[in-house]
């Protein structure tokens, strides 16, 4: 199952005097940290709404739920639209401006314009500013999103570094942010599994798993997605139709049937299905995962952890 590191914007704010759009705000974020990505997206276009009627396009706050609006807008399905969103934010040299860029390389990579992200992402990881803890999240959170670029191309070893540096500067951002650290190790398994670093991947797995926050329920779908992949590599076939069984219900809960993370799991089942011999069922399921990808105009690029296998 594919796993796309959602770039929270990290740009500091101050509390603001409670308003109905700020409410909406603090939700949609509450919404976005448990995986809930649809919700997530439709409070932050509302909030943006709200706060441009209220304050104005230049205020720190629209500025904020506009990047939220248009990260998440590419992480369902709707890439074109969080280019158009994002607009001249990405123009300039500011810091705002280079938070927007990484939401503008996020979507690149959902359009399939791998090439262009990582040129972008590279470009970010060198030139943002780390002066402290916030810029380290920041930039360490881009070294994740370049991990997960690199590994579309196919760039496995990059894909290992970037994560293993991801994590790293995660960590010396403080405690104040570990919350964040279950989504870079987990970015950091999938790399080392399509690295081939075997050994490696179910001790950082187990320690996202026990990292995790209960209420983040996409980050356990994701684990268990990669961790059915582990179980599938292994010959541990029922325990890979149990997890993968797992993540698809509550990717598809969370994004509806039609998503393309959902369609992606769906090929994880299919090969282990076939691996089951279950070849009948195997091909109606992949009939549907198809059926999803052909209606979004989108390549069934991988059955896993990123572009781990791809689609006949």
């Amino acid at each position: 199952m594919r796993y796309y590191f959602v770039l929270l914007c990290a740009i500091a704010w101050q509390a603001a005097a409670a308003d109905p759009a700020e409410d909406l705000f603090n939700q949609s974020r509450q919404w976005l940290q448990e995986g809930d990505l649809i919700r997530a997206r439709d409070g932050f276009g509302n909030a943006w709404k709200q706060f441009t009627k209220d304050r104005g396009n230049q205020d720190r706050r629209t500025t904020e739920a506009r990047i939220f609006y248009a990260q998440l807008l590419a992480l369902t399905d709707n890439p074109q639209k969080a280019f158009t969103v994002l607009g001249s934010l990405v123009q300039g040299t500011s810091r705002t401006s280079l938070i927007a860029r990484s939401a503008f390389a996020l979507a690149l990579r959902q359009d399939g314009q791998h090439k262009r992200s990582v040129k972008m992402l590279e470009e970010l990881v060198r030139i943002f500013p780390r002066e402290d803890a916030d810029d380290l999240l920041i930039v360490g959170r881009l070294q994740s999103e370049l991990a997960t670029s690199y590994a579309y191309l196919r760039k496995y070893s990059k894909s290992e570094a970037a994560a293993i540096e991801g994590v790293r500067l995660l960590d010396a951002s403080g405690e104040r942010f570990r919350i964040y650290r279950p989504a870079s190790l987990i970015v950091l398994g999938n790399s080392q599994l399509l690295a081939g670093h075997n050994a490696e991947v179910a001790a950082t797995l187990s320690e996202a798993r026990s990292a995790v926050l209960p209420t983040s329920r996409r980050e356990i779908a994701i684990l268990d997605g990669s961790l059915g992949v582990v179980a599938l590599r292994s010959g541990r076939l029922e325990e890979a139709e149990r997890r993968t069984r797992a993540s698809l219900a509550v990717l598809t809960e969370l994004f509806g049937p039609e998503h393309s993370e959902v369609a992606a799991t769906s090929q994880q089942l299919v090969a282990v299905l076939n691996r089951q011999q279950r070849k009948a069922e195997a091909r109606e399921i992949e009939a549907r995962a198809r059926e999803i990808m052909n209606r979004r105009n989108t390549r069934p690029t991988a059955v896993s952890a990123w572009s781990w296998h791809d689609v006949k």
